[in-house]
């Protein structure tokens, strides 16, 4: 298959919509929104599943790994892959509009940490089922926050 624009192809159409529901109604039970996060966003991996741009997530406080606890919290018993992946989180200080290039993007970063995601990788192949399950999200957690300028934004990427 080959790769279409994310917003034209059909499996990531639906697999949104359906991930919209699952955060509207997660929001309406009174989760409050935390960002987004980005996924399957390596060339290797967007080539294994034939899209063209990294796939969206969202983040609630209900998965902010702090709040859990071992009796009510992150059971992996029913899971089938369960991982710890080491991330970035970032702030922007300002709207970035669609297609926007490099240069604009990262000139609306302000503020940078460490973070883990808790996930639980399942099979890419049906995107549109990953997408409604919110991207293999399951938990995370971020470090402090620190300001970060375009210079040492740069230095950060290896």
């Amino acid at each position: 298959m080959t790769p279409v624009a994310n917003t034209d192809d059909p499996r990531i159409v639906a697999g949104m919509a359906a991930q919209g529901r699952l955060r509207e109604s997660r929001l309406r039970a009174g989760e409050r929104r935390v960002g987004w996060k980005a996924g399957l966003g390596t060339a290797p991996a967007m080539e294994a599943v034939s899209i063209a741009a990294p796939l969206v997530g969202f983040l609630t406080n209900a998965s902010l790994a702090s709040g859990l606890t071992t009796t009510d919290g992150l059971s992996v018993d029913a899971w089938r892959n369960a991982r710890l992946e080491a991330e970035v989180a970032i702030r922007v200080d300002r709207t970035v509009p669609s297609g926007s290039d490099r240069d604009t993007v990262a000139a609306a970063i302000a503020e940078m940490a460490p973070s883990i995601e808790v996930v639980d990788l399942g099979d890419p192949a049906d995107i549109q089922q990953v997408l409604a399950d919110n991207l293999f999200h399951r938990a995370f957690l971020f470090g402090a926050f620190v300001p970060v300028t375009g210079t040492e934004l740069a230095a950060a990427r290896l």
